[in-house]
């Protein structure tokens, strides 16, 4: 897929902050402060525990979405891309777990030379919506040639259900 000038960020090049950029770089963007205070992208890198596909068969909308999971498999991120020039609204995703799912990333915010159409923060809440074999699933806005990052509440933040 080529995207107009899809930068690819040098040791010393801070071009990326305005520059377009596709989904295949958008992880080389994550700030540092970012993953640093969210560390399962690390802790269990070399063994299977650490990953999880979420979506891996969707050719049809060029959509993947996977979780990078800690020791603690409740401590994740979920990383969902768009690989197509087609924007998806409310598009579907199994999650593993119930409760709100907060954006912490998105390759589209301003600072990406992105359209900046969602907000940062955004929360997905986790609905008993079975999807992709799982018990939950979250309907989230994936901008086209688009990555962004989700965060699970942890555990003891979930919401209380009647």
């Amino acid at each position: 897929m080529a995207v107009g000038a899809a930068f690819r960020p040098n040791s010393h090049d801070d071009r990326r902050r305005h520059q377009p950029c596709d989904p295949t770089c958008a992880i080389d963007l994550l700030d540092h402060q970012t993953i640093k205070s969210r560390d399962p992208t690390h802790e269990v890198d070399f063994k299977g525990l650490g990953f999880e596909w979420l979506e891996v068969d969707n050719a049809e909308e060029s959509i993947i979405a996977f979780l990078r999971k800690e020791k603690d498999p409740r401590n994740a991120l979920l990383f969902a891309m768009n690989f197509a020039a087609v924007s998806r609204p409310e598009h579907r995703i199994g999650v593993p777990y119930p409760g709100a799912y907060t954006r912490i990333f998105s390759s589209n915010a301003a600072p990406y030379s992105g359209l900046n159409d969602g907000a940062t923060n955004a929360v997905a809440q986790a609905e008993e919506i079975p999807w992709h074999g799982r018990q939950f699933s979250i309907s989230i806005r994936l901008p086209a040639l688009s990555a962004v990052v989700l965060k699970p509440a942890a555990p003891e933040c979930r919401p209380y259900i009647f």
